[in-house]
């Protein structure tokens, strides 16, 4: 079911939405919108590994895929048990990307601190952690490298403790992984077509493969415009139901990596999905 009929509605329906949210602190203001979500709402009731139900926002990342990609299935379990009103959680599409670190940082995986190892991994009790980023925190570190407790070959990651120090327009979208989220909605093939028991009057994504009906002929500068704009080759507008507001806030690096993924995808027919 449509909730707006127009971009423009589109974007102001985003707007009212983002004013109920909690506000974004002023050091993290100048962040793409990936870096600085984690500082602007609070954490879970227990907390997190490096952050008090009490303390400042952390922005956890990690050095692999894999690892990012069990920390969060962890933390998305861990939702899913302390809400008893979910039965379920489904499956979607996320997004990775990397950003640039700058400033002092500790790692617990090398000495002294390493000497304390149990203490950092933990599966449950993140109190000694906790202590130890209030700490950094105080002492002007910026990051804590640490070991993921989720992934189990325990992969390097890092717990950024101080907003203004994430490099402003360093996020990189790695373009397969950019991609496979269109996936939710273009299909495994990325060639559209009626989203399978989606309500008749959902609109129907498009083909966004080098395809006749797809993306043959665009160019670009095409392709620029119509994440800044919504605007599509044709003139028309995006149907409402694309993320119109957040894809125009692509940097040139994420627009071009996407396009250049985009092109070497399989051409196929719309609505093979």
């Amino acid at each position: 079911m449509a909730l707006v009929d127009s971009l423009e509605e589109q974007q102001a329906l985003e707007r009212i939405l983002d004013d109920t949210k909690p506000p974004v602190p002023p050091a993290a203001r100048k962040l793409h919108w990936l870096l600085f979500t984690p500082f602007r709402y609070p954490p879970p009731p227990r907390g997190s590994r490096f952050r008090g139900p009490n303390d400042p926002g952390v922005f956890y990342g990690a050095d692999e895929i894999r690892t990012a990609c069990a920390e969060l299935g962890y933390w998305r379990w861990r939702h899913l048990q302390d809400t008893p009103a979910l039965a379920a959680m489904p499956t979607k599409p996320q997004t990775v990307f990397r950003a640039a670190l700058a400033g002092a940082a500790i790692d617990l995986r090398r000495a002294p601190f390493a000497t304390a190892r149990a203490r950092w991994t933990d599966p449950a009790d993140y109190a000694p952690c906790q202590a130890l980023a209030r700490t950094a925190r105080d002492a002007a570190v910026a990051t804590v490298r640490y070991e993921s407790v989720r992934d189990p070959q325990r992969g390097g990651c890092a717990a950024v403790l101080a907003q203004q120090l994430v490099e402003v327009g360093k996020v990189i979208m790695p373009k397969t992984v950019l991609a496979n989220a269109c996936r939710g909605c273009h299909g495994a093939t990325l060639s559209g077509g009626r989203i399978p028991g989606a309500p008749a009057e959902m609109a129907i994504p498009l083909n966004i493969t080098p395809h006749e009906t797809g993306l043959a002929g665009w160019t670009y500068t095409d392709f620029d415009k119509l994440l800044s704009t919504g605007i599509r080759r044709n003139g028309k507008t995006l149907d409402p139901m694309m993320p119109v507001t957040e894809l125009g806030k692509f940097n040139q690096t994420e627009r071009q990596a996407l396009w250049a993924f985009l092109q070497t995808v399989p051409a196929k027919p719309f609505g093979e999905r």
